[in-house]
């Protein structure tokens, strides 16, 4: 089996289990594109795509951060951009709501337990190890990004 295959297999794995865990509409992974956000928030406004809907990418050129800063985006991070309904969830609580479910999740695969910097960033040993931006696209679709 070729590396590539491998990485198809794997990310084909990872994208069924995300789907037995979250009922998405849309779930893409793409291997680069620009930014994440923009895609999946254009899609959205186009009506070609409707919450929730999840697009990943393993690679982003233009990915950015709080305040515009370009975000960096190295291969083997991940990079994703998802659509939630306001309707939801308490729009409020999302930075640590989605802060605390980052940090939980790779918990088990760091020596140190991850710190949350409100309102968006995860620390491992006082590194930045993931950036959450959220930002309402329409009255009624919120759209978050993360970088890990």
């Amino acid at each position: 089996m070729t590396h590539h295959s491998l990485e198809s297999e794997r990310r084909k794995r990872a994208l069924d289990e995300i789907a037995s865990i979250i009922p998405f509409r849309s779930i893409q992974w793409v291997e680069s594109i620009d930014s994440t956000n923009t895609h999946l928030s254009q899609e959205i406004k186009d009506g070609r795509i409707h919450p929730p809907a999840i697009l990943i990418a393993t690679t982003q050129t233009r990915g950015a951060g709080r305040g515009g800063n370009n975000w960096f985006s190295p291969v083997g991070c991940l990079m994703f951009s998802l659509a939630i309904s306001l309707d939801d969830a308490n729009s409020s609580l999302l930075p640590l709501r989605f802060g605390f479910a980052v940090a939980k999740a790779i918990e088990p695969l760091v020596r140190f337990r991850p710190q949350i910097k409100w309102p968006n960033d995860v620390y491992i040993a006082g590194r930045k190890v993931c950036g959450i931006l959220m930002e309402a696209i329409s009255s009624s679709v919120l759209l978050t990004k993360q970088g890990i």
